[in-house]
């Protein structure tokens, strides 16, 4: 049994070296990672919000633009901002460009999402061996959180799929491989659920091999629908980002 816990350990390390993000360049802020925004050669530096890093896409002041010649004003009554600007009207291949963009983002965010699970599969491993050689059950906790962040980004990610489907199957975007993306990470979440529980059965049967086996089952069935998952939002960003330096 050690031994075959051993050699998922190892594995999961292994996926684990390749799936971790890069940190923040520029720092952070209220959690997100800072952008440099540069204009024309030069750095423009922020009076108080700088550009930041949000679900995968760069969201940039407008107060920021305005040494691009970005003119905005601000309606309070109706919450509408107002843009004017000298930029001309996009062809029909710059607007083709921008939806790739689009597209390669979303796949961006769908192959985090891979990743955010990967954490939460480190996480339920390292609560066992908490559990198992150190009677600990704090990192349960832990778990719980990564859980609660996997699922959160799980729907707010399935809603942005849907506000932008119709764009996206219009560029040709395989639809079917990202709702199988959808549905492995579901399925992932509901083998996480479980081995949570299992957990919590561990904690109070430590010397239980049928619990044993049984969270080891869930973790690895829930392990590897997120491999397969992010694979499938991998793929899609190096396609449409091969599109866009076509």
């Amino acid at each position: 049994m050690k031994k075959k816990i051993m050699l998922l350990s190892l594995a999961l390390m292994l996926v684990a070296i390749g799936a971790v993000s890069a940190a923040a360049k520029w720092g952070t802020f209220e959690g997100y990672n800072i952008v440099k925004l540069v204009i024309n050669g030069k750095e423009v530096i922020p009076k108080d919000t700088p550009p930041v890093i949000l679900k995968g896409r760069t969201m940039v002041p407008l107060s920021m633009l305005e040494q691009a010649g970005v003119k905005s004003t601000w309606d309070g009554s109706t919450y509408t901002v107002n843009v004017e600007s000298n930029a001309p009207v996009k062809s029909d291949n710059e607007q083709q460009i921008i939806n790739y963009v689009e597209a390669m983002d979303f796949y961006k965010t769908l192959d985090d999402l891979g990743v955010r699970l990967m954490d939460l599969a480190e996480s339920l491993m390292d609560a066992y061996d908490g559990i198992i050689y150190y009677d600990e059950t704090d990192t349960l906790d832990k778990c719980y959180d990564y859980y609660n962040t996997a699922a959160k980004n799980y729907n707010s990610l399935l809603k942005e799929y849907e506000a932008y489907k119709k764009l996206f199957t219009s560029i040709g975007m395989d639809t079917n491989g990202v709702t199988k993306a959808f549905t492995l990470y579901k399925g992932a979440l509901d083998d996480y659920s479980n081995a949570l529980d299992y957990l919590e059965d561990i904690v109070l049967k430590p010397d239980s091999e049928a619990l044993t086996d049984q969270f080891l089952d869930v973790f690895v069935s829930g392990h590897d629908k997120s491999t397969d998952g992010s694979i499938i939002g991998m793929q899609g960003y190096y396609k449409y980002r091969g599109l866009i330096l076509d």
